[in-house]
């Protein structure tokens, strides 16, 4: 009798593997989180025992390339700037590249389906969290760690940072649960968009209500398949306009000491490259260079202060690379989101409207609404392009493995993984 039982926690384990990976790797990605030094490793290992390494396609070894360029030059470009690599130089110098790190390995894993809906559960879990806390948060006036809501002049409400203390955390957090929303497209569709929204609300930064109205924007582009043209067109009027309007804040509202100190940053960052255009340590920050600008405004300002330009944070991710380590390595970067981007944006059709025919729907497929999960990868692949010229979300690991893992796709690769 004993040699047909079997034990219910073994059995439970056994048949539901994948779930339970893509659980671990939701709880390995909060430790990177916490502990990037010791998380990514972690989540790198356990990523390859699990779903093994792939052969990419050739346009993704090209990215690969491009990424393991840009590691070199800003590991160079850090040694350089930081002198002795003591141990809080090193975790600086691994902070700069961790990033770059992720996006790099994740060229050469891809996550079966099952592991990646799994994966999916666990951002709505931390989601729900996550606006648990937020809501938390605005009740008592105090964060569940003791941290007041901080109130900015003219803020509507106060600024929550959910779980991990801090809005932009908040925001990401959000933003992958909308896409997350949108990938899973089940029944709960529409209740996890209007929490999520919700929650970028309750977050109280003006970056997160930024994000969702230019996701807004561009799935309306996208959904009546706008012409390249035109999303270019209306992109490059979108970044304009935000600093167009973050300024014109800036000047009527001087009491906004962040949309000042904001305007600043741009500034600076822009006038330290103009400046110094011809001298070769504008375009590879090999040495330590302290920049003194010339404009009265940027001197009289109670935001400057002489900081090597390798510290500076210009306030968007292009931006702050291209001071921090020379314009050719934000171009680089550039062109390895853009590049992403294009990759998705070969499918057939990546991003196609729902049929009303009752007659084309099956009974199953009308209980998934929503674009196809390569339709948000061409989605999420352009917001983060874009974003990334006057924000910084791009600067968070959990959003950037997230990114990886919708964005990263390439259906050589998958097919070769389900034939290993």
């Amino acid at each position: 009798m004993n040699q047909f039982y079997q034990n219910p926690i073994t059995n439970y384990f056994k048949n539901n593997q994948e779930f339970i990976s893509g659980l671990i790797i939701g709880l390995l990605v909060l430790l990177m989180i916490a502990r990037q030094a010791v998380g990514l490793p972690l989540l790198f290992v356990y990523l390859v025992a699990t779903s093994g390494l792939i052969k990419p396609s050739k346009e993704y070894l090209v990215i690969a390339g491009l990424l393991i360029l840009k590691i070199i030059l800003v590991s160079i470009i850090c040694k350089n700037n930081l002198g002795d690599m003591n141990a809080l130089n090193l975790k600086e110098w691994f902070r700069r590249i961790v990033i770059d790190l992720i996006l790099l390995i994740m060229v050469f894993i891809r996550l079966r389906p099952d592991i990646k809906k799994s994966f999916y559960y666990f951002c709505i879990t931390l989601f729900l969290l996550d606006l648990i806390c937020n809501i938390y948060n605005h009740i008592h006036g105090v964060s569940w760690g003791g941290i007041p809501l901080q109130i900015r002049p003219r803020d509507w409400l106060g600024r929550s940072g959910g779980i991990f203390g801090h809005p932009f955390y908040s925001i990401d957090i959000s933003l992958i649960a909308l896409f997350t929303a949108l990938l899973l497209r089940n029944r709960y569709l529409v209740p996890l968009l209007l929490i999520a929204v919700l929650n970028l609300v309750l977050a109280g930064s003006q970056r997160g209500i930024l994000a969702l109205a230019l996701v807004i924007v561009l799935y309306a582009l996208f959904y009546w398949r706008a012409k390249t043209i035109y999303i270019y067109l209306v992109s490059a009027l979108i970044v304009s306009a935000v600093f167009l309007g973050v300024a014109d804040i800036a000047v009527h509202h001087p009491e906004l000491v962040a949309h000042n100190e904001r305007i600043f940053r741009w500034s600076y960052g822009y006038e330290a490259l103009i400046s110094n255009w011809q001298q070769v340590n504008n375009y590879l920050r090999l040495n330590s260079e302290v920049f003194i600008p010339q404009s009265s405004s940027l001197i009289n300002s109670p935001f400057y202060l002489k900081t090597p330009l390798f510290f500076i944070n210009a306030e968007s991710y292009y931006l702050s690379e291209a001071v921090n380590y020379g314009l050719l390595l934000s171009l680089l970067s550039i062109l390895i989101f853009f590049r992403v981007y294009r990759i998705n944006s070969k499918c057939n059709d990546p991003f196609p409207k729902l049929s009303t025919d009752s007659k084309e729907i099956s009974a199953s497929s009308r209980q998934q609404v929503g674009p196809s999960p390569i339709g948000i990868a061409f989605l999420l692949s352009f917001f983060i392009f874009l974003d990334s010229f006057y924000g910084y979300l791009m600067g968070t690991t959990f959003l950037t493995f997230f990114y990886t893992v919708v964005c990263f796709a390439d259906q050589s690769a998958l097919k070769l993984q389900k034939k290993g």
